[in-house]
């Protein structure tokens, strides 16, 4: 019976005979597959890198709605001097970066089965519109009064509509924003998609 010795490799053994040095073959080592478990997540390279599945206007939207809306968020006066329209900007920023994050986190999947892209296009005209609207009422019942019966109370009244006017004049600012950004941002995702009905492919009749 020949003798048989082995070479270790990073593979395996070769097998091969002492008396004669023939080769005899060569035995693989056992591979055992690593167990995941159900409460294991499972890690790849697009989960560091993801695929980002969005025109580049819209990339560029949704990083700058990030952007703007952490800057409200985050930019707002502390709670020393916290006022009713600071909480709004801060609101406003928050759900500014929700819309931007929106974008990022469904751009994994192809444009064509993307329905927040599709339907993100219709919205975004309308609240222009709505933004629009707000503005001609705002003009339209806007109607500052200057009563006169003392130089206290007129001075008074004076120092109270120079901060209304000054929050009358940020929310037409934001709403200029709106019409500008979002009007603009929806005419040219609905004209990049061919379609302003606000769904995919798939379902459009």
């Amino acid at each position: 019976m020949p003798l048989q010795s082995s070479i270790g490799l990073s593979g395996g053994h070769i097998l091969w005979d002492s008396s004669s040095g023939a080769r005899l073959g060569v035995r693989k080592k056992k591979t055992i597959p690593a167990r995941v478990g159900p409460g294991m997540p499972t890690f790849s390279s697009t989960m560091i890198i993801p695929t980002v599945n969005l025109p580049p206007a819209i990339l560029l939207h949704a990083l700058g709605c990030c952007f703007i809306g952490l800057k409200l968020t985050f930019t707002s006066p502390m709670p020393s001097n916290l006022n009713s329209a600071a909480r709004e900007r801060a609101a406003l920023g928050i759900a500014t970066t929700a819309i931007g994050l929106a974008y990022l986190a469904t751009s994994y999947m192809p444009m064509e089965k993307n329905a927040f892209l599709y339907a993100s296009a219709p919205i975004r005209v309308l609240l222009a519109v709505l933004a629009g609207t707000r503005l001609l009422m705002d003009r339209h019942f806007s109607s500052p009064a200057v009563p006169n019966k003392t130089a206290d109370k007129a001075a008074a009244v004076g120092r109270k509509a120079t901060v209304v006017n000054r929050s009358a004049g940020s929310e037409a600012s934001a709403l200029y924003g709106i019409i500008l950004y979002d009007g603009i941002g929806g005419l040219a995702l609905g004209l990049w998609l061919g379609t302003f009905s606000g769904r995919i492919p798939e379902y459009q009749t």
